[in-house]
């Protein structure tokens, strides 16, 4: 297995769905994370410095700090796989020979993109490639990111049309009839 820094873009896409997903719902994109709710906002709602690296989880967390948040979990991933490869110091990550994006800063600033939501499965993708590139610690599934990319994947599994409309119990795909024709091997194979 191998893994490397997912792009920029790839975070900012994350950070902007959550924040669409707030939009979309009466209430804020929250994650629920070690006992408690932490709800996702905007860089200028956010009541401190938004920039600030965060030292401990709080009730809030800016739209900035949580893609920092996502892009520092990728990075501890990738020097996980590559030990050596890159060294988190005074703040900031000090990067050498590390797989990903070249000529980076790793600091993140989120800005928003008006007008613009990604489709369901293109935020899938987005959101498995970063599970896959992030997932090298054995704690990865214990992480505020884990639980932020598997909420964000059911807040968008909601917005599947067709999904909602249904009710439960009711089978969302139909079965053409005869499907239920048990095919075998020496049906296919006769001469």
């Amino acid at each position: 297995m191998s893994a490397f820094v997912v792009d920029r873009n790839d975070i900012r896409v994350l950070v902007e769905a959550a924040l669409i997903v707030g939009e979309s719902r009466r209430g804020p994109f929250q994650v629920y994370h070690d006992k408690r709710w932490t709800r996702l906002v905007e860089d200028s709602q956010f009541a401190g410095d938004p920039f600030a690296r965060l030292q401990s989880m709080g009730k809030e967390i800016s739209a900035s700090q949580f893609g920092q948040l996502l892009w520092d979990e990728n990075i501890r991933s990738v020097v996980f796989r590559y030990p050596g490869c890159a060294e988190f110091s005074h703040g900031e990550w000090k990067c050498g020979d590390i797989p990903g994006p070249i000529d980076e800063t790793f600091v993140y600033r989120h800005v928003r993109a008006f007008g613009w939501t990604p489709a369901p499965g293109d935020l899938f993708r987005t959101i498995a490639c970063y599970d896959y590139q992030t997932c090298e610690p054995g704690d990865y599934r214990e992480t505020f990111a884990w639980e932020a990319m598997h909420d964000l994947r059911v807040a968008y599994c909601r917005r599947v049309p067709g999904v909602m409309e249904k009710k439960p119990g009711h089978n969302l795909m139909q079965i053409p009839e005869g499907a239920e024709k048990v095919v075998r091997l020496s049906d296919l194979c006769r001469r």
